[in-house]
C-alpha cells in the first residue's frame, strides 16, 4: 500500500495549479491503465497527451484511481457503463480516470476471495492560490481487519496471509510482519512469493534491530531459495560497506552484480540489477585498493542511462578517487606497445600530434600515458612530435625511445607557443587528434573510435574535445544524462559551446571549411571559434574528464 501511494505521489509531484502544462494524470480523456511494479518509473506514453479542459487551473479537479491489490477473480472487473468499457486487470495494475458523470464506474466485488480493489480520490486545483494537494484515504486499518478476518476464516489462504504480512510491513509493524511473512514462507506455493516472504522476513528483522548474524542468515536463506535474485546479497553488501568491512562488502556486491535481471519475476527491485549492486562493488573495490576495477565499474555506471541523475555526480566523484592510481599505472614506459608500433607498417587514417617543449619528461608522460590508455592505436597512421624549445639532445633521446615518431620543428621557442596552424601543416589525413603539450591520460578507452564516431554522427561538428567541459583537471563530474547524446562507436557525448583548447580531434575537411588555422592567428582558438560560427559549424566533447594537464 505504501509503495502504491508513492507511485501516485510521484505522478503528481511536479504539478502546480498555475502550470500551463499539467502532469500525466491531468491529461486524461478516457480510462488509462499502467502496470504498477515497485521501482518502475512512470512513463508518459502510458497516458493520453491531449490537454483539454483539464488544463484550466481553476477549481479543484478529481482523478479516481483503482488499484488492483490482488489477482482479479471472475467478476472483479471495473466497469464504465457509459463507455461500454470493462477493465479487468491483474495484480499491480493501476487504473486512472477523470471523475465526472461520463466516467461513472462500478468496481465490482469478486465472486470469491479477498478484496480486489481500493478506490481513492486525488484532489488538485487552485486551492485558494496555494500549491496543489493530494489526499488518499486508503483505509489501511480497515483493510487489515478484513485480512485478519479472511485468515481466520481460511488459514490456508496463502494470498490473504501474504497480504496481511504486507499490510503490517507497510504500516511499520515489523514484528507482526516478520511473523506473518515467516508463516507465508512455510506454506509453500509460488516460488517468487515464497522468496519475497523470506526476503521480507530478513528485512523486517533488520528493521527491528535483530543481531546481524541472524539477519544475514535470513537474507542468505532467501537467496539460497531463489539464487536468481540479487536483492538479499545486495542488502548484505550494503551492511558491510556501512560497517566499513569493505572486503566482505566487495565479495557480496560482486556476487550480486553478476546476477542478471530475472526475466520471469514480477516483484523485482530493478535498480539493484541496473546499478546499485555495481555501485556497491565499485565503492568497496576502491576501499580495498582495487583501483583499476573500481575505476572501470564507475565508468560503466556513468555510461548507463539507468543511473539516476542524483547519483551520477557521486559516482563521478568516486571514479576520480582512483585516478591517482590510474595515472601511476599509465606513467611507465610501454615497452611492448612501442615495440609493436616500431615493428609494424601503419596505414591508419588518424594523425596524432604532440607539442614537445624544453621539459623532456613532460613529453614522455604524454606519450607514455596515451600509448597505455588508447586501446585502438591500430587506427593511427602517423605520430608527429612538433618541437618548441626541444633541445637536439632531448630530440635524439625521444627518437631513440619512440622510434615510430616523426619530428618536426615549429621554429619558435617554448615561451612563444606553437601556432596551431603550424601543427596543422604536418597533417594530411582527414582525422587529426591533437594532444597539445603536457597532458597525461589515465582512462583506457577507444579514443580514436569514439572521437571519429561523434564526428560521423554529427555532420555540423568539426572538433570533438576529449575532456567534458574542456577541463584541465579533475572536476568530479560528468555530463548529465539529459544533455548526453549517443551514437554507434561514440558512446556518450555532448555538443559544446566553445572550441576546445585541450586534446581534441578535428575533421580536417570541416576545419578547412570553417576557414582553417592560420600561422598568423594571435589567438587561434578564439579566431577559429568566430570563423566556425560564421560557417555554421560547431563542436562537441566526450562526456567525462579523461586526461589532465601536467604543466
Amino acid at each position: 500500500m505504501e509503495r502504491f501511494r508513492s507511485v501516485i505521489r510521484e505522478c503528481l509531484a511536479d504539478y502546480r495549479s498555475i502550470s500551463t502544462t499539467l502532469y500525466f494524470c491531468t491529461r486524461l480523456e478516457q480510462p488509462n491503465v499502467l502496470r504498477y511494479e515497485p521501482s518502475t518509473p512512470d512513463r508518459p506514453e502510458w497516458f493520453h497527451e491531449h490537454a483539454d479542459a483539464w488544463s484550466a487551473a481553476s477549481a479543484s479537479r478529481q482523478v479516481s484511481v483503482v488499484a488492483y491489490l490482488n489477482d482479479v477473480a471472475e467478476g472483479g472487473e471495473t466497469v464504465f457503463p457509459a463507455l461500454d468499457y470493462t477493465q479487468r486487470c491483474e495484480k499491480g495494475s493501476v487504473l486512472f480516470f477523470p471523475s465526472n458523470y461520463l466516467f461513472h464506474h462500478l468496481a465490482r466485488p469478486p465472486e470469491s476471495g479477498p478484496k480486489i480493489v481500493v478506490v481513492t480520490w486525488i484532489h488538485f486545483g487552485a486551492n485558494d492560490g496555494e500549491a496543489s494537494y493530494v489526499t488518499m484515504p486508503l483505509g489501511m486499518k480497515r483493510d487489515r481487519e478484513f485480512l485478519v478476518a479472511e485468515v481466520e476464516r481460511d488459514p490456508t489462504d496463502v494470498k490473504s496471509v501474504f497480504d496481511l504480512a504486507q499490510s503490517y510491513f507497510d504500516s511499520g509493524d515489523f514484528a507482526n510482519a516478520r511473523t506473518w511473512y515467516a508463516r507465508r514462507a512455510e506454506m509453500g506455493g509460488a516460488d517468487e512469493e515464497v522468496y519475497c516472504s523470506l526476503n521480507l522476513v530478513a528485512q523486517a528483522m533488520a528493521n527491528l534491530g535483530a543481531p546481524w548474524p541472524e539477519v544475514q542468515d535470513a537474507f542468505l536463506r532467501a537467496w539460497a531459495f531463489r539464487p536468481c535474485r540479487a536483492e538479499p546479497l545486495h542488502q548484505i553488501a550494503v551492511h558491510y560497506r556501512v560497517e566499513q568491512q569493505y572486503q566482505l562488502g566487495y565479495l557480496f556486491a560482486q556476487r550480486a552484480a553478476a546476477i542478471p535481471l530475472p526475466g520471469e519475476d514480477i516483484s523485482v527491485d530493478r535498480d539493484v540489477y541496473a546499478w546499485r549492486a555495481l555501485d556497491e562493488q565499485a565503492v568497496c573495490a576502491s576501499w580495498i585498493g582495487k583501483h583499476a576495477e573500481a575505476f572501470g565499474l564507475c565508468r560503466r555506471l556513468l555510461a548507463s542511462p539507468e543511473l539516476p541523475e542524483g547519483r551520477r555526480q557521486g559516482v563521478a566523484g568516486n571514479r576520480d578517487v582512483s585516478v591517482p592510481a590510474m595515472l601511476e599505472a599509465a606513467s611507465s614506459y610501454p615497452d611492448a606497445v612501442v615495440g609493436g608500433l616500431v615493428g609494424s607498417a601503419r596505414d591508419g587514417e588518424v594523425t596524432v600530434s604532440v607539442v614537445a617543449g624544453s621539459d623532456r619528461e613532460v613529453t614522455e608522460q604524454t606519450l607514455n600515458s596515451f600509448l597505455h590508455c588508447c586501446t585502438d592505436l591500430s587506427r593511427v597512421g602517423r605520430f608527429v612530435v612538433v618541437g618548441a624549445g626541444l633541445s637536439a639532445q632531448d630530440r635524439a633521446w625521444l627518437q631513440q625511445r619512440y622510434g615510430f615518431v616523426e619530428f618536426a620543428d615549429a621554429g619558435v621557442g617554448e615561451g612563444a607557443g606553437v601556432p596551431l596552424g603550424l601543427v596543422r601543416k604536418q597533417v594530411g589525413s582527414r582525422w587529426w587528434l591533437h594532444l597539445g603539450q603536457g597532458w597525461r591520460f589515465f582512462a583506457p578507452e577507444d579514443y580514436l573510435g569514439r572521437l571519429i564516431g561523434v564526428l560521423e554522427a554529427e555532420p555540423r561538428v568539426f572538433q570533438v574535445g576529449v575532456n567534458y567541459g574542456d577541463a584541465v583537471k579533475l572536476t568530479h563530474s560528468c555530463a548529465a544524462e539529459k544533455l548526453a547524446r549517443r551514437a554507434p562507436g561514440a558512446g556518450r557525448y555532448v555538443l559544446a559551446d566553445a572550441v576546445a583548447s585541450g586534446p581534441a580531434m578535428f575533421d580536417t575537411a570541416r576545419l578547412d571549411k570553417a576557414g582553417g588555422l592560420k600561422d598568423t592567428d594571435s589567438d587561434p582558438i578564439a579566431q577559429l571559434r568566430q570563423r566556425s560560427a560564421t560557417a555554421g559549424l560547431s563542436t562537441a566533447t566526450l562526456d567525462e574528464v579523461l586526461c589532465i594537464t601536467a604543466i
